[in-house]
């Protein structure tokens, strides 16, 4: 009430007032509605960046397309239950990204933050997969898709 008295509003009248965050000021209803629609926003950026940003066994991405690619943040090894959970996960995206050209070779990491690593047959078949997956969502998670250096991928899978 005090606040809606030092704002000008009528106490009585006075639509519930919350603290904007960035301003320290009072804010309504609707301003504190869109305060926290930008801060998930933020959040899911925030999230998918942090996926860019990690390294896979393989060392950096590589800057020009290759056949293999690297698919992070796919799933989260402490929240699978069913046993042998890494074959059904290479399966299912073996299945879909048949679509952008054969796969030759699928690897699940277990022990990372949802990394599998993939091995096309050509160039262009990598490329269609990495622009279609860069960024979709995944069991409520962001896809980040990059190139991977074929000789390294090549020698650590032995292919």
């Amino acid at each position: 009430a005090l606040m809606a008295k030092l704002a000008g509003q009528d106490p009585a009248t006075a639509a519930p007032l919350g603290i904007d965050p960035k301003t320290g000021l009072p804010a309504s209803a609707d301003q504190m509605a869109a305060a926290r629609v930008a801060a998930a926003e933020a959040a899911a950026e925030l999230q998918r960046r942090a996926a860019e940003a990690q390294q896979g066994v393989l060392g950096p991405a590589s800057p020009i397309p290759t056949e293999c690619v690297l698919l992070k943040n796919m799933f989260r090894a402490e929240e699978e239950t069913e046993d042998e959970w890494w074959l059904d996960i290479a399966e299912d995206v073996q299945e879909e990204c048949a679509q952008f050209g054969e796969v030759k070779h699928a690897f699940v990491d277990r022990e990372s933050e949802g990394f599998v690593y993939l091995k096309f047959s050509d160039v262009a078949g990598a490329k269609k997969a990495k622009d279609a997956l860069h960024g979709r969502w995944f069991a409520g998670r962001t896809v980040a898709a990059e190139f991977q250096f074929t000789a390294v991928y090549d020698r650590h899978f032995d292919v």
